[in-house]
């Protein structure tokens, strides 16, 4: 498994679903990734796509579990209207690329398609501009006020685990009661600013 850099405890998995706001938006709720951002992925016979690369942690969910969630935000079957949107999975090394055919073989039966195309070997992966990252956080006014802060540097919100889940909810993917239940655990993360704890009722009030 592919050990991010950053973080020993943490892995990386690299995923196509589409427009890369609402990929990162998608993967930003799952519990057990902790950090998200989006790029342009490809391989030797894809790409550029645009793409979002999660750091999870391979204890709180696993590889495969993570191909699942990829194979509930696509349609196999459909071609995308533009080349940039094509699904993918980019796998980072051995075991992933073991995972991810085998998911393939239980899709390819299921839906009765070869998708073996599906399945890419990560070349190379370019992060997008700062302000493509968290989208939907940072293109609304009322809770980056509540944000900034408590994080007066960029790079420090974007590298938030609270600030994935927040742009998971603004971004229509995760329910803002089930935020609210793991509110507490998250802003009790020490890598998490004090007085995040407090905001969480200001951040969902409705614009």
């Amino acid at each position: 498994m592919t050990v991010d850099r950053k973080d020993s405890t943490l892995a990386k998995a690299t995923f196509s679903t589409g427009s890369y706001w609402r990929s990162e938006a998608y993967f930003g709720q799952i519990q057990g990734v902790y950090r998200t951002e989006v790029g342009t992925a490809s391989s030797d016979s894809l790409g550029p796509v645009e793409a979002v690369q999660v750091r999870f942690d391979p204890k709180r969910i696993s590889y495969p579990a993570l191909l699942r969630w990829f194979w509930s935000a696509i349609q196999p079957k459909k071609k995308p209207d533009n080349k940039r949107y094509q699904p993918a999975v980019f796998v980072h090394d051995q075991a992933q690329e073991k995972a991810a055919r085998r998911s393939v073989t239980e899709m390819e039966f299921k839906h009765k398609a070869e998708l073996e195309h599906l399945v890419q070997t990560l070349a190379a992966f370019e992060p997008a501009p700062p302000e493509h990252q968290k989208y939907y956080v940072q293109n609304n006014p009322r809770v980056l006020q509540l944000l900034e802060p408590l994080f007066p540097q960029r790079e420090a919100l974007l590298e938030s685990t609270a600030v994935v889940r927040i742009n998971s909810v603004l971004g229509g993917c995760m329910k803002p009661a089930e935020l609210r239940r793991r509110w507490p655990d998250i802003t009790a993360r020490a890598d998490e600013p004090d007085g995040l704890e407090g905001l969480l009722d200001s951040i969902l009030a409705k614009d």
